[in-house]
């Protein structure tokens, strides 16, 4: 029988190939087995339940793939470690799969229906929902896929989710540090019920744009510019971060050629809709007609319109004099940082992308609740790399998770905890004269 100090070596020094192998395929069954054990409400034959345990095994293996390879000169414990943080992860999304909501019965569900009884030309040819091209080719797709809808929607999220987690390994590579610590974005409350309760995806373009920003940031501006095209692509609040491109143009981390990559990705996404049959004028007209469909000053966000009482207000008015104070902010803000006193590193140009957008769609009226999820990863990357920061990263998340659970919680609450929040980033990202950036 091996001695202690042989079975603690065997757990604490490198893992080998062949460990990191078999500990990554055990993960994947243990986890398959899990789902296949599950009563799954769409999905009741024997066959059924392991379609819809592959099906949710996909992200589960993206997220483990992500965690093993940022972590591969660790030890067998903190692959383990890591593993367990997936597995949990995927337990809490798991808690939700037969759940859903409004967004999904009348919204979701009724396109994927439009869509089901049609060929690619024509559902390209009609307008379903407020999504651009690319999110539209997936619900085409899952139509296509001998699974449930609703647990394929969510699984597409997932994956989204696990695209988070690579980016957040991504930034703690940069920074030097390799450590199961990027899974944290997989257990923030308010993305696990984003994709896991509420089959939205707002995991797929954050995770977009998220990549866009590193590979810039590494010196890779033409992918860098193509990932933000193709967050574009994916959603509208996208633009809610190109307000920095301005800055990372002035800072010479991308140049105007930098601009073709997004065109060509912007191009090439919509190519196969055009082929279909959808007009360039449907096209543009798929964001341009979002601007009108919305006239309340707030949707459920934590932000300034929470703070005040609106009912009665004139909302032309007040919403146009918000669109100024976020122009105004942002302009300001950039300002401020091309005459930063400290040179920016890495992950202060990810802060410098978390204050923009927290800006942004604090001033900005008629934002929905999940409009401050790219705020929200984007601070917790940051915390990753700066602990200083795990008290504002703490605020953003709970102000989310508020304005989902309203009814426990006052939305002027959340909106209180997200204005503390961005004053807390702005005193880090702007550190007086006597102070010393934190080592990153």
């Amino acid at each position: 029988m091996p001695s202690d100090a042989r079975v603690r070596k065997l757990f604490l020094k490198p893992a080998g190939k062949w460990a990191r192998t078999g500990l990554f395929a055990g993960l994947i069954l243990f986890h398959l087995i899990l789902c296949m054990g599950k009563q799954f409400a769409l999905a009741h034959e024997p066959a059924a339940r392991v379609g819809a345990a592959l099906l949710l095994t996909v992200p589960f293996g993206i997220m483990l793939a992500f965690a093993f390879h940022t972590m591969r000169d660790l030890s067998l414990t903190d692959l383990l470690l890591g593993g367990g943080i997936c597995l949990a992860a995927m337990l809490l999304r798991l808690s939700f799969i037969d759940r859903y909501t409004g967004d999904y019965e009348y919204y979701l569900e009724s396109w994927l229906k439009r869509f089901a009884g049609q060929s690619f030309s024509a559902s390209m040819r009609m307008q379903v929902g407020e999504y651009h091209v690319l999110y539209q080719y997936i619900l085409y797709l899952i139509t296509r896929l001998p699974f449930p809808w609703l647990y394929q929607v969510k699984a597409v999220s997932f994956i989204g989710d696990a695209l988070l987690a690579g980016a957040a390994f991504r930034l703690m590579t940069v920074s030097g540090r390799t450590d199961a610590r990027g899974l944290i974005v997989l257990l923030l409350p308010a993305v696990a019920l984003n994709g896991g309760m509420y089959a939205q995806c707002d995991s797929l373009y954050t995770a977009a744009l998220a990549w866009g920003l590193l590979l810039i940031l590494e010196e890779k501006p033409g992918p860098g510019m193509a990932c933000m095209g193709a967050a574009l692509c994916l959603k509208l609040q996208a633009v809610f971060l190109f307000p920095l491109l301005p800055l990372l143009y002035l800072k010479e981390k991308i140049r105007l050629r930098d601009l073709i990559p997004f065109a060509a990705a912007v191009l090439l996404i919509q190519l196969p809709a055009v082929l279909g049959g959808k007009s360039p004028a449907d096209l543009a007209g798929i964001y341009l007609n979002q601007t009108g469909l919305y006239t309340e000053l707030n949707y459920g966000c934590p932000n300034l319109w929470a703070l005040l009482v609106s009912t009665g207000l004139d909302g032309y008015a007040y919403g146009t004099f918000g669109i100024a104070l976020a122009m105004g902010g942002c302009f300001l803000l950039i300002a401020a940082l091309l005459h930063r006193q400290h040179p920016l590193t890495g992950p202060d140009w990810v802060l410098a992308a978390a204050v923009m957008t927290l800006l942004v769609v604090f001033f900005l009226p008629r934002m929905h609740e999940r409009y401050t999820y790219p705020a929200e990863i984007l601070t917790c990357f940051y915390a990753i790399c700066d602990r200083r920061a795990i008290p504002a990263a703490a605020a953003l998340s709970l102000a989310n998770l508020f304005a989902l659970w309203t009814s426990a919680v006052p939305l002027w609450g959340g909106a209180v905890l997200m204005l503390l929040g961005m004053l807390t980033l702005l005193m880090l990202l702007f550190p007086g004269s006597g102070d010393v950036p934190e080592k990153q």
